[in-house]
């Protein structure tokens, strides 16, 4: 019994010595949100979808059109000018092609340069109908380009319907439709030789036109297989009345 006070003291002085502190908890962090990558998906998707339509906007199907074509300088694009603003203007060779509406009717003009030949056949894809112009006055020199052009017409699945302008008839030297349509059957005629050996021997880049003369001299109203008109005209001078209705009917 005696010790119970001694017992009861150290408990007292057990109970009065202050708890060691305990350490602080560091201060939780708050959560950081996760990003959130939908905006910058969405953004990325819209500028592919951008640059898709610039990239494929050269390869959308052109509109079907008629077409003016013919050698470098025969006059095509006075006569564009004329069809599509009413207006006789000076001219220089274009380089690229240009469209316009004639009477509710798209026509564009084809740059007839050697050098620009993939552009004629881009363009022959959508031809509806073919206005063909040679300078009168330049015939001769101008015979073989223009015989070139136009068998590569003849080459096409469907041939659209020609107007072949001897343009510039009002020039000192200019050759009439008959003697220009006899010099340019003498070069498809040559042509078609050259492309029929060509294929024979196994050139398949060489695209022959069908073509049957039956051994025959090449002559547009029998061979060609498209309807072919000659008519001379002056680009500058002439009333387009004779070019509307062929672009119309």
């Amino acid at each position: 019994v005696a010790d119970e006070p001694l017992q009861a003291a150290e408990s007292a002085d057990a109970a009065a010595e202050p708890a060691e502190p305990r350490p602080e908890e560091p201060p939780k962090k708050e959560e950081e949100p996760e990003p959130n990558y939908l905006p910058l998906a969405i953004g990325g998707a819209a500028a592919l979808a951008a640059l898709a339509l610039v990239l494929g906007g050269g390869s959308k199907k052109k509109q079907p059109a008629a077409l003016l074509l013919g050698p470098s300088n025969a006059g095509k694009t006075l006569l564009f000018h004329r069809l599509v603003n009413n207006e006789v203007e000076e001219t220089v060779a274009s380089m690229k092609s240009d469209e316009g509406i004639v009477d509710n009717k798209l026509l564009v003009d084809v740059p007839g340069h050697r050098r620009l030949r993939n552009e004629v056949t881009k363009e022959l894809t959508r031809a509806t109908k073919i206005v063909f112009m040679v300078d009168a006055a330049d015939a001769t020199r101008q015979a073989k380009t223009a015989a070139e052009l136009l068998y590569e017409i003849f080459c096409l699945e469907s041939t659209p319907e020609l107007l072949i302008l001897c343009n510039k008839r009002d020039k000192a030297g200019a050759k009439t439709p008959a003697r220009i349509k006899l010099t340019l059957a003498s070069e498809i005629e040559t042509l078609h030789k050259t492309a029929k050996t060509m294929g024979s021997t196994g050139d398949d880049t060489q695209q022959v036109a069908p073509i049957d003369t039956g051994g025959k001299f090449f002559s547009f109203e029998s061979h060609a297989p498209c309807a072919c008109t000659f008519l001379a005209y002056s680009a500058r001078e002439d009333k387009l009345d004779a070019v509307r209705e062929f672009l119309l009917k």
